[in-house]
């Protein structure tokens, strides 16, 4: 929603003290009551019985009656996106291949030949 206050200008507050630019009294009443408190809304809902619109404020404010006074604009309220779903668990690792057993040809020998300045080698 767009929330804009207006304030009268020197041409405004001349206007309502002297009459002096002879504006319709509908839009005289519009003027009165801009004071740079209330918001747009509100100064239409005021002069909803008159018939003014927003094209009424448009009018003072292109005639030099009234500027904005600051304006500013409030969002509407954003909904919270739902939590994203979570990520499957990885698949687990493979199981290790079976152990087989040794081939007839692959047995160690024996005997192991080791070199004799090995430390362990005096064990054997």
């Amino acid at each position: 929603m767009n929330i804009t206050t207006y304030e009268k200008t020197s041409k405004g507050r001349d206007e309502i003290a002297t009459r002096a630019y002879k504006l319709a009294p509908r839009l005289r009443t519009l003027l009165l009551l801009v004071s740079g408190g209330r918001t747009e809304e509100e100064l239409l809902r005021s002069v909803a019985g008159l018939g003014l619109t927003a094209s009424a404020l448009a009018e003072l404010v292109e005639q030099e009656f009234i500027v904005p006074l600051r304006s500013s604009v409030t969002l509407p309220e954003i909904k919270a996106m739902p939590a994203p779903e979570p990520e499957p668990a990885p698949a687990p690792a493979p199981a290790p291949a079976a152990v087989l057993p040794v081939a007839a040809a692959e047995t160690p020998p024996e005997k192991f030949v080791v070199p004799s300045w090995w430390p362990a080698a005096k064990y054997l």
